[in-house]
Order: structure tokens, then sequence, then C-alpha cells
């Protein structure tokens, strides 16, 4: 609880701004930052009372997603609350894609994606990622099942199980033909045409399991938020990749059929329609909850860098 007194006035109250208690060790600088956005936001409305309802609600928000940023509090000592909540609208997405700025810029200077875009990749790396998305989409595809059970409504369920169904399979028919047509043999299918999930590598098992564990309690919110990387940033790294390929060398390019299948209008529609179904349902959770949505989006988000990478 704070408190507010205009000790300018002799009649003056004492207005008390309850607020739910935020559990975090990100507190570093939480007095002067009250105390600045009073001054700064008083001018703009009509009361202290006023001011300080407005900046103990942008409080309560910085100091929630204060722990996403990672900053000063690994092993011990206090981080920063999130000061820039509220430059852009307050939403999951918004907020959870600068939080992991830095990974996105990372992903975007991977050699993986330098090499795609100037065609020179060694096709049997580009093989060898295949194989391992294989083995990956082999269970994001049941936890989008999962998640499609968990929707709170038709519309989501219909949303998730239809991902589940025919995203997942497009992509095993690309990975299919390009390894055929580029004279490889599947390397993630034994010679039934089965997946073979003890070829994943350390990495493809450590974002599967990153991903079972955010599925454990059931939890909808949860699980969305860390399914949500996968799909958001394919969408929006590879149509910001094509835009880097002359239309004419994208003709010659050996991994055309990949770059196109993740660029086509219809494949980023669907990544901003999860966006969407996560931005929705993470504006009814609770401090504690959206905190650990941001963290699960972020995991997902390094975890993706490291299977480019690898």
């Amino acid at each position: 609880n704070d408190a507010i007194v205009d000790t300018r006035n002799a009649n003056s109250k004492i207005s008390w701004i309850a607020t739910p208690w935020i559990n975090t060790n990100n507190t570093h600088g939480t007095g002067c930052s009250l105390s600045s956005a009073l001054a700064a936001v008083r001018p703009l409305v009509d009361s202290w009372e006023e001011a300080a309802k407005s900046v103990k609600s942008w409080m309560n928000k910085a100091l929630s997603s204060g722990s996403a940023l990672q900053v000063g509090t690994v092993g011990k000592g206090h981080g920063p609350i999130d000061h820039l909540i509220q430059i852009a609208p307050v939403n999951f997405l918004s907020t959870a894609r600068r939080i992991t700025s830095d990974i996105e810029d990372k992903i975007t200077n991977t050699t993986f994606f330098e090499q795609l875009i100037d065609g020179d990749m060694e096709l049997k790396r580009f093989a060898n990622y295949l194989a391992q998305d294989n083995c990956y989409l082999s269970d994001y595809g049941s936890l989008l099942d999962k998640a499609a059970n968990l929707a709170p409504n038709q519309s989501e369920k219909n949303f998730f199980k239809n991902l589940a169904n025919i995203g997942t399979e497009d992509e095993l028919r690309m990975h299919d033909e390009w390894h055929k047509s580029n004279g490889f043999s599947n390397l993630a299918r034994n010679s039934k045409g089965e997946i073979n999930l003890s070829l994943a590598s350390k990495v493809t098992n450590g974002y599967i399991n990153h991903l079972r564990l955010a599925a454990v309690k059931d939890d909808y919110e949860i699980l969305i938020s860390a399914l949500l990387p996968c799909i958001f940033l394919y969408g929006e790294m590879v149509s910001g990749l094509k835009k880097k390929i002359d239309p004419e060398k994208l003709n010659n390019n050996i991994f055309k059929n990949w770059i196109e299948l993740y660029a086509d209008p219809e494949n980023v529609k669907i990544s901003l329609q999860m966006s969407e179904i996560v931005n929705k349902n993470a504006e009814s959770v609770n401090q504690e909850k959206w905190t650990e949505m941001l963290k699960v989006y972020r995991k997902s988000a390094e975890l993706e860098f490291e299977f480019f990478e690898q």
C-alpha cells in the first residue's frame, strides 16, 4: 500500500492506493522511478491522486515484467524494473519482442540465414537441419494438439487442431521433397518412413523438453506462450529474409522452396493469428502468470537461436 498526501492543504486527506503484491527481486530503483514518474505525469492530469493511481499501475507492470529482462539477478542481487513497459501498446507480444530483441538480432545474423540468402550453404548442413526439424515437429505437433484440447473456446480449438494437422504436414512434406530432389535420404526417417526420434540432437531434445515442461501443468496460457516463438519467429524472420534476396537470384536459390513456404503470406497470417490468440489470453492473467509467460517465451526464443546455430 502507498499513500499520497497533499500537504499544501490543511484539510488534505490520505488517499490509499492498493495494488497486488509483486513477488520479484527486480526492485532496484523503484522509489526513484516512482517519484520521477509522478513528477512527469502530474502536469498531465487534474490531481496528485489521479497521477499516483496512473503511476502505481505502471509501476506494478514494470515490477512484474522486470525479471524477464534477466538483468542483474543471475546468482544474486536486485535487477531493475522494466521502465519501458508502456512505451509501446501493452500487449504480450510487444512486451515479449522487446525483451527478446537481442535474440531476434542474433537469429537474423546467424550463418544459417546468411548462407540461405546467398544460397551457398553446404547441402549436408541443410539436410541435417531438416532432419532435426523433423524430430522437433513430431513433438511440436502433439503439443499443438494439447493446446487445442486446453483451448477455452471452439475457435481456438480449431486453430490449434488445424495447425497441428495441416501446418506440420506441409512442412514435413517440403522436407521430404527437398531431400528427394537433392539426392539425400531423409536422415530422420527410418526404413518404414517413420520419424526416428533417437536421432534428435542435444539442442533439439533440449527445445522439445522445454516445451514439454511448459505443458506439464495443463496451463493453456503458459503452453501457447512457449509454442509461439517457433511460429512467429519463422514467419517474421523468413519473410524479412526473402525481402533481402533479389527475385532473380531467388529463382536460382536451391533453398527457394523452404524460403517461400515460411515467407508465404498465408503462413505469416497464421503467425499473426496465433499472436492475437496469445495476446487475448494474456489480457486476463495475473501478474505472476504474465511474468511466467514472458519467461517461457524468451526461453523458446533462445532455443530457436540455438536450433539454427547447431
